[in-house]
């Protein structure tokens, strides 16, 4: 079982956050992607490639303040495509009908301004890890984050795929909004899994550790090669958040929002893709370890 906190995502995925908006507000024309869903094993409804332009999801983490540093675990279940504002149906695009598609993330932020934990502070974003995985059986379970244990992603997760990750954080901002919620809005490179150990950031091979086939490469199908940022946007009120005195630790127990892509380059370094083979190899150690522990 694989537990989830979060502080300060995408997709691409993942990943981590902006939390409750329904489809977030964007100041200007997303470029439209074509999804393969046939790529998911298994499928019954969704039999052929589609087009859409974001990707809708809600979200739960924990976040964990200390001083001004702030860190973050949590989940982004994706909940319906959409193509200029129009929601695509599930029996098109398999979501949710055929398989389910989610991100896990982890977020590390440090206070650009205003008070920690407090009405209108604002975080950089420092880095963001994130795994994109798609849930073939439909039976991976969500459970939001409390103040006493992170979000949980459990079920059966054997079986879920790997399609990517963040391939490098290019810019972000979070923080706590006036209304007594979190948002989150980042931009990270988008590692597609192209096999075995192996993926791609714009059509520039790169190492995918935690990758396992090719199945994200098909499913993200055009462009070719796809876009390598992805944007991430999500709010929420202070209906969807619960903190403790202080606040050291606070819980998002609901936000939404969604991801959708940039066509801008982005060729990683050398050094860089060292340095991410190291992250991710401890991101999925995390993980394993995870699912050795029991559900809470």
């Amino acid at each position: 079982m694989k537990s989830i906190n979060l502080g300060k995502t995408v997709m691409a995925t993942a990943v981590g956050a902006v939390l409750a908006m329904g489809v977030a507000s964007q100041a200007a024309a997303a470029p439209q992607f074509t999804i393969d869903p046939t790529a998911i094993p298994g499928n019954i409804f969704a039999t052929a490639p589609f087009v859409a332009d974001f990707i809708q999801g809600t979200s739960s983490e924990r976040i964990l303040i200390a001083g001004n540093d702030a860190t973050a675990t949590g989940y982004l279940q994706f909940t319906a495509f959409t193509l200029n504002a129009s929601a695509l149906s599930p029996l098109s695009t398999g979501l949710l009908v055929d398989y389910n598609l989610y991100l896990t993330y982890s977020i590390d932020l440090s206070l650009a301004s205003g008070t920690a934990g407090q009405p209108g502070a604002v975080y950089n974003i420092d880095s963001l890890d994130f795994l994109l995985l798609a849930d073939p059986g439909t039976n991976t379970t969500f459970t939001p984050a409390t103040l006493a244990a992170p979000a949980i992603v459990g079920g059966v997760t054997a079986d879920d795929i790997v399609l990517g990750f963040s391939a490098g954080t290019i810019a972000g901002t979070a923080g706590f909004n006036t209304l007594g919620g979190v948002f989150l809005n980042s931009i990270s490179a988008f590692g597609i899994c192209t096999g075995a150990g192996t993926a791609t950031v714009g059509g520039f091979p790169i190492p995918g550790p935690l990758c396992t086939s090719g199945v994200g490469d098909a499913y993200f199908a055009e462009p070719t090669p796809f876009y390598s940022l992805a944007f991430g946007e999500f709010n929420n009120t202070g209906q969807g958040l619960v903190c403790n005195a202080g606040p050291t630790v606070c819980a998002v127990t609901s936000a939404s929002g969604g991801v959708d892509f940039n066509n801008t380059p982005v060729v990683p370094e050398p050094a860089s893709l060292a340095l991410l083979g190291i992250g991710l190899a401890g991101l999925g150690f995390s993980t394993r370890r995870s699912k050795k522990q029991p559900a809470a």
